[in-house]
This record gives structure tokens, sequence and C-alpha cells, in this order.
């Protein structure tokens, strides 16, 4: 288990303390942050039950399984939020959020680098919250994820284009495959802004003892708007992969009917040869042309006559095009 516990300064930058320093800080003036990672169940119910939480939501993150994205009460905010995807990632990963008065808890379920860069940042100095407020630095957890989904959105659009001008200069080099892999890469971006959007829209409204936005309004507004472009700019990529599959689509139709208009050529001009050939061979006792001298060549020349006369018709209808 990896244990974290940081104090916001006067100066809005984050201090690291003793992390046995946890539980009395709760009944000491200042805000406060408590990371949490890699805990087991039994840990993370030693590590939480001291701090009175709210029963439902000391049951809601015990569990290992999501029932709802944010829970309020008047002492206790509990948010699952959506954290950025990584290629280790199998599914969707969710980052616990728990705000009590003056304290922010993070539970992370798995790696979340973004958020132990952050903290690196806001502890080195080289970036500031805007109020030393556990409100402020939630704002600050919640902006940069949303703007790592975004991120992945660009790289996301990157590859999208390099797909759309392959396929525009070689078709075959395009395969169904990759479109494929690209939808389900951005329905997942899909899922995590929309739950995101969620989550900001909800904490906008909010206003109780373990969280207030109070002169951050604004901020929170704008982190509404940002989450607002992402799940926009996420559909607009959705789309264009939309577009590519029924291009690609179609270019397969295309090229199967094509195969089959040729071989329903074949099948015409092998019709009347067929025919001519099953004539001759049938064993009747009277059919004058097999005792011709000449019966056997005027017969093949017959045949690759009608043969070249239906290619030549074929032809300059422009049924090979």
């Amino acid at each position: 288990m990896n244990l974290n516990f940081y104090h916001i300064n006067d100066d809005k930058y984050l201090e690291a303390c003793s992390a046995d320093d946890y539980l009395s800080a709760c009944y000491q003036p200042g805000h406060y942050w408590l990371d949490i990672g890699e805990a087991e169940v039994e840990q993370l119910f030693q590590l939480l039950y001291p701090l009175k939480l709210h029963p439902l939501v000391l049951e809601d993150c015990l569990n290992l399984t999501r029932s709802s994205l944010i829970t309020r009460y008047e002492r206790t905010l509990y948010l699952e939020f959506p954290v950025s995807l990584t290629e280790q990632s199998m599914r969707i990963p969710y980052l616990s959020i728990i705000g009590v008065p003056n304290m922010l808890i993070t539970v992370r379920r798995g790696p979340v680098p973004s958020l132990t860069d952050l903290a690196a940042d806001l502890t080195s100095g080289e970036l500031k919250l805007y109020a030393p407020t556990t409100s402020s630095l939630l704002y600050t957890f919640l902006d940069h994820m949303v703007d790592q989904n975004i991120l992945l959105t660009l790289q996301a659009r990157n590859k999208i284009d390099g797909l759309m001008e392959a396929f525009d200069d070689d078709h075959d080099a395009v395969e169904i495959n990759h479109i494929l892999e690209m939808k389900r890469h951005m329905s997942q971006l899909a899922i995590i802004a929309e739950d995101q959007l969620y989550c900001v829209t909800t904490l906008i409204r909010i206003e109780s003892r373990a969280f207030t936005i109070s002169n951050q309004r604004e901020y929170f507004r704008d982190l509404v708007n940002n989450a607002e472009y992402g799940l926009r700019f996420i559909q607009r990529q959705e789309r264009r992969l939309r577009e590519l599959q029924d291009h690609y689509q179609l270019t397969l139709h295309d090229r199967t009917e094509a195969r089959l208009r040729f071989l329903t050529i074949i099948s015409a001009i092998f019709l009347p040869l067929t025919l001519i050939s099953s004539i001759y061979g049938m064993n009747f006792m009277h059919m004058p042309e097999l005792n011709w001298l000449y019966g056997y060549p005027f017969t093949i020349t017959l045949m690759v006559s009608v043969a070249f006369g239906m290619i030549w018709l074929f032809y300059q209808r422009g049924w090979f095009e």
C-alpha cells in the first residue's frame, strides 16, 4: 500500500506530511490531501473507518464495482471519476475521490501516472492552486484529467488522419481491423468524456460542508465547458471513423461487384461454347457432321469466333470497365 499525505499551505502549494498524522488533521484547521494507492479492501477499511464517513460512502468506496458516479451528503462527497486510458488498461479506470470538510481523499484503483505527476508539480512549486482549499485542489485534479482525455483524443485524431490519407492513396493499405480498433478506442474515450461531464456538471450545483465552490464557480464553469468541448471533439472523430468505414465497405462492395461481373462475363462466353460441345458430344447414329472431313476444324473455328465475338461485343459496351 502506498500512502501519501499533503498539506495545502497559504502559498497554494502542497507540503508533504507524515501519513501517520492524517487522523489528527481532521480536527485541525487547514486543508489536506490523503492519497491512497494499491490498498487491499481490509487496509482501506482500516484507513477510512476512523474518518467517520457516511456508511453508504464507505460501502461504495470498499466495493470494487461502481454503484454511482457521484454521491453527496452534508459532510461527505463521493466521486468515481474516470481517468485517462493507458496501453495496459483492459477497462476504463476510475479514481475514487472522497471529500470531507477539510480533507480530500483519493483512492487509486490502479496506476494513475497523471495524478502522480500532478502531485509532484504541486509539491515542487511548478504548479500553483487557485486557492488554498480542497475544492481548488479537486478542480485542479478534474481539470487535469479532462485535459488528458482531450489530449488522447488529439492523438487519436492524428491516427484517424493517417488512416484516411493511407486509404486515399491505396485502398489496400487499410484493413477493417484498423478501423474497428480505432472505433473501440474512441468509444472508450467517449464513455470517459460522458462520465466526466456528468460529474463536473453535478459538482457545480453542490453546496455542503464537504464541498463548496464559493468564489471558484467560474473555474468550475470553465471546467464544464472544457468537458463539453472534449465530448463534442470525440463525437466528431467518431463520425469521421464511421465515414471511413462506410467508404471502406463501399470499396469492398465495388470490388466484389467487379469480380462477380467478370465471372458473369466468363460464364456468358462459355455458355454457347458449352452448348456446341454438348451437341456434338451426343452419341446418335445419324449425325452428318461426324463424317465430314472438315467438321472438327470448322467446329473449333466456330467456337473461337463466337468467343472472340462476344468478348469484342462486351468490350464495346464497356462491360470490362
